[in-house]
């Protein structure tokens, strides 16, 4: 019989009744145990073993896991990056994870391997955001969706020839998506070192403020979102690698606009700045139509000394990195206050020569912008075709082979 015959035949059976959920510590005589923080987890693939910590301190307020064992993050927006792990190879045979993901452990009748392509699908996660609650931004997947969420349980010979079949076939995809992240990163060192070529070469004889008739912090409050506003509080999300990010801001009413913005209010020309969350992005302003979200900056340019986009380019050259880096004494640049931001040491030639650079900068960054947009198009295809070829093999919408 085909596997897809048996899959469709199979009875669907809720998880709870296939899966034991956050299973309690095991004893173990281990002092160190691994510790597994959200950020050591990636979607389904390689786990960051390397953090170890006393076992005594992770015994209490920590999600258990042991080889075997499956999880799904559930929180915003880890749930919905797709987020979770089989456990193999675990450092001791056991690890202690976030909280925020939910620990379950097949029963002898379900496949480790096949409930974690389960939970990889659409027919899983889709519904599953659509669960999620919580407030302030911060909302969870309950464990009682997935303890309903019904599983199609064919036999364990099937089970595995669907998982055969999803590593061979993901694996050529995962593949395709690797060379296509290299390349953007190759394209993002050529980008970073086009903006920075014009400024290596020349010593700073200014500071940022006197290339500006001000440098405007924002409001120090939440801007009022109101749904049916035509105005945007630019937050630091809207701001990447010197690009305005449409729809990450929140939108306000024009009263709230006017009342955040003053009397310097931003405008085409002008620059916005991230001081944090994080510091030291840039991007020139859209409109006339935003405000300052909070962590955000304001660089009214003086247009009889300064050429916008030229300065934002030079925000992002090594010298004022570097400046920046250094005023942090050598780690990561966390918060960079305003009177740093202003001091910032420039080069600022002739408005001739300004624009002549920033035109030769554009042109380069602009190709190589291109290049980047393919390869992360080719990736989303890539991914759309994997998430799709996910949720058709555990469902029976193609037929995977013969069953053994």
């Amino acid at each position: 019989m085909s596997i897809h015959t048996e899959l469709l035949a199979a009875p669907k059976i809720p998880l709870r009744y296939l899966v034991r959920f956050n299973p309690r510590p095991t004893a173990t005589k281990s002092d160190e145990s691994c510790y597994l923080p959200m950020e050591a987890i990636s979607q389904f693939g390689a786990v960051d073993f390397s953090r170890m910590r006393p076992t005594s301190e992770l015994a209490q307020g920590y999600s258990f896991l042991a080889d075997g064992d499956v999880a799904y993050a559930k929180v915003t927006p880890c749930f919905e990056n797709g987020k979770g792990l089989r456990a193999t190879a675990l450092p001791g045979g056991h690890a202690f994870a976030t909280t925020e993901v939910t620990v379950m452990r097949p029963s002898s009748v379900l496949d480790s391997r096949y409930l974690a392509w389960i939970l990889q699908s659409a027919d899983f996660r889709a519904p599953g955001e659509a669960h999620m609650s919580g407030a302030g931004g911060l909302k969870r997947v309950p464990e009682s969706y997935a303890a309903r969420f019904r599983v199609p349980r064919p036999n364990l010979d099937v089970q595995r020839a669907i998982v055969d079949y999803l590593d061979r076939e993901t694996a050529q995809i995962d593949a395709f998506i690797a060379k296509n992240e290299e390349l953007i990163t190759l394209l993002t060192e050529r980008r970073a070192a086009a903006v920075n070529a014009p400024f290596a070469v020349q010593r700073p004889n200014t500071r940022l403020q006197h290339a500006c008739e001000a440098i405007v912090d924002c409001p120090h409050t939440t801007p009022e979102i109101d749904d049916d506003g035509d105005f945007e509080a630019v937050r630091t999300a809207s701001v990447r690698d010197g690009v305005y990010v449409p729809g990450q801001g929140l939108t306000v009413s024009e009263a709230t606009w006017r009342s955040r913005n003053g009397s310097l209010g931003p405008r085409p020309g002008d620059v916005l700045f991230t001081r944090e969350a994080p510091a030291g992005e840039a991007c020139m302003v859209p409109s006339g139509e935003i405000c300052l979200g909070q962590r955000m900056v304001l660089l009214r340019i003086d247009s009889a000394k300064a050429d916008g986009q030229f300065l934002l380019w030079q925000l992002y050259s090594r010298e004022v990195q570097s400046y920046f880096e250094l005023a942090a004494n050598g780690s990561t640049v966390t918060n960079i206050r305003l009177p740093l931001l202003r001091s910032a040491p420039i080069w600022l030639p002739s408005l001739e020569e300004q624009r002549s650079i920033s035109g030769q900068v554009a042109e380069q960054v602009g190709a190589i912008d291109d290049a980047i947009g393919i390869a992360r198009r080719g990736i989303a295809l890539a991914r759309e075709r994997r998430a799709a070829l996910i949720s058709a093999a555990v469902t029976g919408k193609i037929d995977v082979g013969v069953a053994a």
